[in-house]
């Protein structure tokens, strides 16, 4: 049984409401709330109605709701507490990446507190992805600081990583695909690059081949910003050791729309 549609209504400035539903039947919904723009941080709570659910529905509506919050809303953290005896909750929560932090008493309930950030998030997908595809015992997972690449297989350490500042900028389902690409590098062997081989196995496992530009990546960590007298940006790395005309404001050289640069 899988989930057919969650729809999102937004409640106020504070909250947001997640209904779940099933050929039109009430499953549950989920909010969240306590949303701290100032913190950019939110707390995920739910509600589940009396028709049975299965862990697969809730750890998908859970995923959506906080993949909602990270990158939709562009918070930094989603903050949830479960009962420290319910292990449904506590598997639901480790499965999507969300840390443990401190423990408190309601009552005589004992309760757990737990956080989630973009970073989190991406890890579960990047192991429960590598899991599917690859040995867990050789291959792993990390971020990396590159700024002119997305992804790397890197055979050297049987490791497949991601650059953090793609991570920052683009979308979860980028970020899936780019893992896909590199995982499909994994399967095929260290030589056979791009060649139809890794293509059938990148199909194979849901990659859609489609070009996703690092130029974000670039724009955000360049050091040098240059504007012409149009107003128009460029961004370089390092600075020219020539002089540079606008591209948009002709297609060659000219002076009247020279490049001024600054250190960013």
């Amino acid at each position: 049984m899988r989930m057919r549609s969650l729809t999102s209504v937004k409640t106020g400035e504070a909250s947001w409401d997640f209904y779940v539903t099933q050929r039109d039947e009430f499953l549950g919904n989920l909010s969240l709330i306590e949303i701290d723009l100032e913190k950019r941080s939110c707390t995920i709570t739910w509600q589940m109605g009396e028709a049975d659910c299965s862990f697969e529905e809730y750890l998908e509506a859970f995923r959506f709701a906080t993949e909602f919050a990270l990158f939709d809303l562009n918070l930094i953290k989603v903050n949830a507490v479960g009962e420290l005896e319910d292990d449904r909750t506590q598997e639901l929560f480790a499965e999507l990446g969300y840390l443990t932090g401190r423990q408190y008493s309601a009552g005589k309930t004992r309760m757990q507190r737990f956080s989630c950030d973009r970073y989190d998030l991406v890890i579960a997908e990047a192991e429960e992805l590598i899991g599917v595809h690859l040995d867990t015992d050789k291959w792993s997972f990390a971020f990396d600081s590159a700024k002119k690449r997305l992804g790397a297989c890197k055979w050297e350490t049987n490791e497949i990583s991601l650059s953090r500042y793609f991570v920052d900028l683009h979308s979860l389902d980028e970020i899936r695909q780019v893992l896909l690409h590199e995982i499909a590098h994994a399967l095929s062997g260290s030589t056979a690059g791009h060649s139809k081989k890794w293509k059938d196995n990148a199909t194979r496992i849901g990659y859609r081949h489609e070009k996703i530009s690092g130029e974000e990546i670039g724009n955000a960590t360049a050091r040098f910003v240059g504007t012409c007298p149009n107003g128009h940006t460029a961004y370089r790395h390092r600075k020219p050791k020539t002089e540079l005309s606008c591209s948009r404001c002709a297609r060659r050289f000219d002076r009247r729309f020279l490049i001024t640069w600054v250190i960013r």
